[in-house]
């Protein structure tokens, strides 16, 4: 799917497309991907692009995490991300590093959703 499907999609699934705030985020995400995916049943997800919700198309100098609208902060970019119009960031699922693509180009993709906290309940313990 391109970004646009894919973004609809993972909406449709009441998720969205993966964000990468951090280093933090990111181990968690590469944690989750080398513990799911099977490179044998798979092994084209390794080294294919995966569709973050990183994209450039409110500000072209800009990239910003759609799924947040916060602006990209953190960076694992490759290579200099492209300044084009309409580009979106992909995640490379063998290193970790990202890259920029037209954002009409097939994908895979990654969903995400952000779990609520857990209830916390007054210790009945304390005076």
């Amino acid at each position: 799917m391109n970004w646009f499907q894919a973004e609809q999609y993972c909406a449709s699934q009441e998720f969205t497309l993966a964000s990468i705030p951090s280093s933090t985020e990111q181990a968690a995400i590469m944690a989750f991907i080398r513990a799911k995916v099977d490179p044998f049943i798979l092994p084209t997800l390794n080294s294919e692009p995966i569709w973050t919700s990183g994209t450039n198309q409110a500000a072209v100098s800009q990239y910003t995490w759609h799924s947040s609208g916060a602006r990209v902060s953190y960076n694992n970019f490759q290579n200099t991300p492209r300044t084009n119009t309409n580009y979106c960031m992909t995640l490379n699922g063998m290193i970790g590093q990202w890259s920029t693509d037209n954002c009409r180009t097939e994908h895979y993709f990654l969903c995400q959703k952000k779990c609520p906290s857990p209830a916390t309940t007054p210790d009945d313990n304390l005076d």
